[in-house]
């Protein structure tokens, strides 16, 4: 895939490691569109890869040991994670050059995006 591109795979094509971080296995294929149980819906960007997990209601994901050499990471779950994202990193680098009023301005909208993050549901989704 390239940066930009989406497309759809299966949900186990997801891995969660022990530590909770989450990855896409790279032999899997993504399909153009969904179908049948191609229905993970997945987004090349140019700082990794996203899985709209959020869009799949019902399935769960077990922890499990992750050889990273069959994985890549995944970066987020939806696109208000990757602005959150940049916008963290954005924070770190104001906190370093000491512009507190701009590190201010962006820990508050990080803090707005945070209320309802995909991730915080995709946490409460694991089996182990």
């Amino acid at each position: 895939m390239k940066d930009g591109d989406e497309g759809y795979t299966v949900p186990w094509a997801l891995s969660v490691s022990k530590e909770g971080d989450c990855y896409l296995r790279k032999n899997y294929t993504i399909q153009s569109e969904p179908g049948g149980t191609v229905k993970l819906r997945i987004k090349k960007t140019s700082n990794g890869y996203i899985a709209y997990i959020n869009e799949l209601e019902d399935e769960k994901w077990s922890r499990e040991e992750i050889d990273m050499s069959k994985y890549v990471e995944v970066i987020g779950f939806g696109d208000d994670e990757v602005i959150e994202i940049s916008k963290e990193e954005e924070l770190e680098q104001a906190l370093r050059d000491e512009n507190y009023e701009r590190a201010s301005e962006l820990r508050d909208e990080i803090s707005s995006v945070k209320k309802d993050n995909p991730l915080s549901r995709f946490i409460k989704r694991f089996k182990g």
